[in-house]
């Protein structure tokens, strides 16, 4: 199965939630989970009968190498695809487990 989405419309998308997390009033988000679990790419799409090797990654790291990009001490890279969404799953946890109506 092939399925497509422009980037266009994740610019859309990503606008659309994260407006309207701010209007429930999420400003600024502190994480108080640091650790989560994380599978690499090479073994993300991969589907036999074993099981991936499961990683531990930090939402600290993430947000602190996404933070270089903003202030221009580090480049971009495709790993950053990686921590932003690491970042974004975190945000939707934080979302749901809040006492706030999304």
């Amino acid at each position: 199965m092939r399925i497509s989405i422009s980037i266009n419309e994740l610019k859309i998308l990503c606008q659309l939630l994260l407006d309207k997390a701010e209007k429930i009033g999420f400003k600024e988000i502190e994480f108080d989970v640091d650790n989560y679990w994380f599978v690499s790419s090479d073994e993300r799409e991969v589907f036999n009968e074993n099981y991936p090797t499961l990683s531990v990654g930090s939402i600290t790291d993430d947000i602190q190498s996404l933070k270089k990009i903003l202030d221009k001490t580090n480049p971009s890279t495709p790993v950053d695809f990686d921590r932003l969404a690491n970042v974004l799953i975190a945000l939707g946890e934080k979302i749901s487990r809040s006492d706030k109506v999304y």
